[in-house]
């Protein structure tokens, strides 16, 4: 079973190299083993003071690391409403309120069991937050109906205005989906391929922020925060300055880091990376349309597929803007890596709109994900089982 999820998530996408960036040397950082877990997607804490991590598991089960030990019973565990690792199929993200301590919401996202469908859905910690019955309290909040079993996205993560918001994929893998179906990451009607931006406090299961940037727009989803997505894994909030980043996996040639504006359109199906994709035969149509675009958002770092640059990857996995105090050499710098070559990079913008990209690790980690605790230090997820992190 395992190495048929690894075979399958290397479909989570695509390309990776560089281009209009500056690369330097790398920086003294490396990677402590903390220890085991099984099939490691994600893990997040509680903003609670207790220095927690939650880790998700794929397979269904959120567990609780609390830097020495494992909490023995799971914090929860949803395997009964999962279904099979198929595709990209799993336990995808978790987000706690940013009143946990008070009000025990947490807010899940994975593949349903027998549909398939993404679920976001609303559960409650118990009296001493220390874990969650799930029949206990539940709420779906959507269920999106996906083309084919990959390119879910399906994070969540609350930003510094309070509001929820979720990344979902265009669900499509094939190229005769692409040909058949309008581009979905561009069709403002749906939420295939897109960020949305959920206000869970006002209504159940949740309100449209007055803000968002399509609610006045009768033709589109107000959900809506940016669209023109493949594969939005992972994205994350500086802690500082509130920026957000998405890390976008490519299709054929580049990986991408996008800085997030509200209502931007980053291009998926027509643009990949930098450039306009280049689908074969009836795809002219989608390359016309990025030749005379003027509205797609440029990312501000993309890297090549090893085929292109042995210096790149083939997935890439969004990190975090380090803010912690362990490693004073990349405060301020964007943290990410890539699924397939296991590099792990730090990215900083050193004047307006001019990045510097740098390597800091070439490991042989399958990476899932990136995590930061409470303090602001960073952890790496190797989805062979390990928790890592980030140290001098």
């Amino acid at each position: 079973m395992r190495l048929l999820v690894l075979t399958l998530l290397v479909l989570l996408s695509s390309a990776l190299a560089q281009s209009r960036l500056i690369h330097a040397g790398g920086l003294a950082i490396t990677l402590q083993h903390l220890t085991e877990a099984t099939l490691p997607v994600y893990a997040t804490h509680a903003g609670d003071g207790s220095g927690r991590l939650f880790v998700v598991e794929l397979e269904g089960l959120i567990r609780v690391w609390d830097g020495g030990a494992w909490q023995e019973q799971p914090f929860i565990d949803l395997r009964s409403r999962m279904q099979g690792l198929h595709g990209e199929q799993g336990l995808f993200s978790l987000a706690f309120h940013p009143n946990f301590v008070e009000n025990g919401r947490l807010f899940v996202s994975y593949a349903q069991r027998y549909t398939g469908y993404l679920v976001v859905a609303e559960h409650r910690a118990a009296a001493d937050r220390s874990w969650a019955d799930p029949d206990a309290f539940e709420v779906i909040l959507l269920e999106l109906v996906p083309l084919e079993p990959f390119h879910y996205g399906g994070q969540l993560a609350f930003g510094p205005d309070g509001y929820l918001y979720l990344s979902i994929g265009d669900t499509i893998v094939s190229h005769e989906l692409l040909r058949r179906y309008p581009p979905m990451a561009q069709d403002l009607t749906t939420w295939h391929g897109s960020l949305l931006r959920l206000d869970v406090d006002q209504a159940v299961p949740y309100a449209i922020p007055a803000d968002n940037p399509f609610v006045a727009d009768t033709a589109a989803r107000p959900e809506l925060y940016a669209y023109g997505f493949r594969n939005p894994w992972r994205f994350s909030f500086d802690r500082a300055t509130g920026a957000l980043f998405l890390a976008d996996v490519g299709w054929s040639t580049w990986e991408e880091i996008n800085l997030i504006e509200a209502g931007g359109n980053y291009g998926w199906p027509a643009k990949e990376g930098p450039d306009c994709a280049r689908f074969p035969e009836d795809g002219a149509l989608v390359v016309a349309t990025c030749e005379t675009a003027t509205h797609f958002q440029n990312p501000v770092a993309y890297y090549a597929h090893l085929y292109l640059d042995p210096r790149g990857g083939g997935a890439v996995i969004g990190g975090y803007v380090y803010r912690g105090t362990n490693l004073p050499a990349i405060v301020g710098h964007y943290i990410f890596g890539d699924f397939t070559s296991g590099r792990i990079w730090a990215l900083k913008e050193v004047e307006p709109e001019l990045w510097l990209m740098q390597e800091l690790l070439d490991t042989e980690l399958v990476i899932t994900s990136f995590a930061e605790d409470e303090a602001g230090e960073l952890y790496v997820l190797d989805l062979r089982g390990g928790l890592y992190r980030l140290s001098p």
